[in-house]
């Protein structure tokens, strides 16, 4: 089975003779040059997994028509680019701004099907002010989705990140984000 950092505790509570049983192999996320393509089949699943779970709400279809009107809404595309910039930081180790955190694919899925349905259920198509509204939905999702991952994380690495997002004004609005990166410092 797969297990996260926090499982990775319980797997010396087991016997020996139990242990000698199981391979250890260690799958990392797809490098950096693929990380464009990989985000982009991500959004597919998350809308594929949405239009499952939704059908409708309301009176309104959750179909491939509805997500084209949200894909190209400027204030989600403006959001998305500097969503995308933040998993960057934080999944690769480039600097001492980047976190080196190996998440995988799966909570890039979970963290576009969070943004998708808040989208959906907060009527973010109708709001009127949609640039406000998205980066609430951007930061909760990440807060909820990929904050959690950091738990128990290197202290220096994450100081170092968290001292990043701080001082750069394009994660400004990335409030409860930093709240709770803040908590795990």
């Amino acid at each position: 089975g797969a297990m996260n950092n926090i499982d990775k505790n319980f797997v010396f509570d087991i016997s020996r003779g139990l242990s000698r049983r199981f391979t250890f192999i260690s799958i990392y996320p797809p490098a950096q040059e693929f990380f464009s393509a990989e985000v982009e089949n991500a959004k597919i699943k998350a809308k594929k997994r949405v239009c499952t779970k939704m059908g409708t709400f309301g009176d309104v279809t959750i179909d491939d028509g509805y997500f084209e009107r949200i894909l190209k809404d400027t204030d989600f595309r403006d959001a998305e680019i500097i969503l995308w910039n933040l998993l960057k930081q934080i999944r690769y180790e480039n600097d001492d701004t980047y976190l080196g955190l190996m998440i995988g694919t799966a909570q890039i899925i979970d963290v576009y099907e969070t943004i998708f349905l808040n989208m959906i259920v907060g009527k973010y198509l109708e709001d009127d002010n949609k640039s406000v509204a998205i980066k609430k939905i951007v930061d909760s999702a990440v807060y909820n989705r990929i904050v959690p991952q950091m738990i128990d994380y290197k202290y220096e690495k994450l100081n170092s990140f968290y001292e990043s997002l701080h001082n750069k004004d394009e994660y400004s609005w990335f409030i409860k984000t930093k709240i709770g990166i803040k908590s795990l410092v």
